[in-house]
């Protein structure tokens, strides 16, 4: 539709993730060009050009396939219109549409369309809401049933008001915004929306000033736990890389273990934060990394 209402421009397609784009996005997009093309008789597209990720199309536009693992290859040529695919799936929602937006530049009427199963009233989804509250007239919102394709087997959505919570079937099943509570915020924080491909060395490395460092510590007897936060700058995104747990031993190891894996790490934390009652161990903490760290 982009292509054929903006001819000779680009268009962006963006999925969550990589894999997504490659199992989920782009053979949907072919089965689609390929109705086309039997009903029609000819072809939207004239090349695939399949190791760029990119779609020549008929008129001489092309679109460009991307995954928001990596907002920075979405950076490029001027955009004529986008399709967020499953945008509430997206980890980095905020960046991604900050970096398209601003990139919207081929025409003085762009277009964006996205579409997603809402996973509460979040990212993107929220944006759009604000917009239709303030009264933008260039923003529209529709709620379309899982129900309303008529291509599903009998049954099935009978099956799944079985088998789902009723929150969770009136998020999947009827696209209504449901808030965090109960079953459904569990699901909402799953692996494919929170967890993301992240390599502190390579990041640290990459872009040095840009990430700051954090521990985070509860000291016990029995029990002792540290999370590590790599912090953003630049767009405020926290990513917690990792985390050291002790069941049993005593305190002495657990500092121990802590200062040896936080000296593995490519830069030094800008702080360490430990709970309250920590203070005389935080002493030896400081001591096992040189006094270089801050811990409080």
């Amino acid at each position: 539709v982009g292509g054929l209402r903006f001819p000779g421009m680009y268009g962006l397609i963006v999925a969550p993730t990589y894999r997504m784009l490659k199992d989920a996005t782009i053979p949907k997009i072919q089965a689609t060009l390929d109705a086309f093309r039997k009903v029609n008789g000819f072809s939207l597209v004239s090349h695939w050009h399949k190791s760029d990720m990119v779609l020549s199309v008929i008129g001489g536009g092309e679109v460009r396939l991307r995954s928001s693992d990596d907002p920075d290859k979405i950076r490029g040529p001027d955009y004529a219109w986008a399709w967020f695919d499953e945008a509430s799936m997206m980890s980095n929602q905020d960046m991604i549409w900050d970096i398209t937006t601003s990139r919207m530049r081929a025409v003085a009427d762009p277009r964006i369309w996205i579409t997603t199963t809402p996973r509460g009233n979040d990212g993107m989804l929220r944006m759009v809401h604000e917009q239709i509250a303030a009264g933008n007239p260039h923003y529209t919102y529709s709620q379309v049933p899982t129900f309303s394709n008529i291509l599903l087997p009998p049954g099935y959505c009978a099956r799944m008001k079985e088998e789902y919570s009723a929150d969770f079937y009136r998020q999947e099943v009827l696209a209504e915004i449901v808030e965090g509570s109960g079953t459904v915020f569990g699901r909402m924080f799953g692996r494919t929306t929170h967890i993301v491909e992240f390599d502190l060395k390579r990041e640290v490395t990459r872009k040095h000033d840009q990430w700051d460092l954090y521990a985070s510590v509860d000291w016990g007897d029995v029990y002792n736990h540290a999370i590590f936060v790599a912090h953003h700058r630049d767009t405020g995104i926290d990513f917690v890389f990792g985390e050291l747990l002790q069941d049993n031993g005593t305190i002495d190891q657990f500092r121990e273990r802590l200062a040896e894996t936080i000296r593995k790490w490519p830069k030094l934390p800008k702080q360490i934060f430990t709970d309250p009652t920590g203070q005389s161990y935080n002493a030896k903490l400081r001591k096992l990394l040189n006094y270089k760290v801050p811990v409080n």
